[in-house]
């Protein structure tokens, strides 16, 4: 929520206040100290701004760590994809027809474009996780 521009009760120009009040409780003033530095004398004003939440941070918060936690769980998808599609390497068999696949067992990639890939994806999973910044693997 918003902090309302005027008290409910009586009118007085509250919505500037808020930031200012706020700074001086970092400061190490006390509420009632902030209160009276502001100007704000009546129960009413003192009322809204001691009594106000600010939910639009915590939902950007909110909304920020269940970005990262979709980003953390499509890069591991993205990742175990890249191993089934790497380790499980199918090998046909054309002159013999009984065994006609053959699985081979898994090992590390084989194929270096693979390797290379792998790389990109951890560089941009491990700078988006503990970063944020832009990657800079894939100039």
């Amino acid at each position: 929520m918003i902090i309302p521009v005027r008290c409910f009760t009586c009118g007085k120009v509250i919505g500037n206040k808020w930031d200012h009040y706020l700074d001086l409780l970092q400061a190490d003033y006390t509420e009632g100290d902030a209160l009276d530095a502001l100007g704000l004398v009546r129960y009413c004003c003192r009322r809204m701004l001691m009594t106000h939440v600010d939910l639009i941070e915590k939902l950007l918060n909110y909304n920020s760590k269940l970005m990262l936690l979709y980003n953390f769980v499509s890069y591991i998808l993205l990742l175990s994809l890249l191993f089934l599609l790497e380790l499980t390497v199918v090998h046909f068999q054309p002159w013999r027809r009984r065994r006609q696949v053959e699985l081979i067992e898994p090992t590390l990639p084989r194929n270096p474009c693979s390797f290379v890939l792998f790389k990109m994806v951890v560089c941009c999973f491990l700078c988006q996780c503990l970063g944020g910044a832009k990657c800079e693997v894939l100039k």
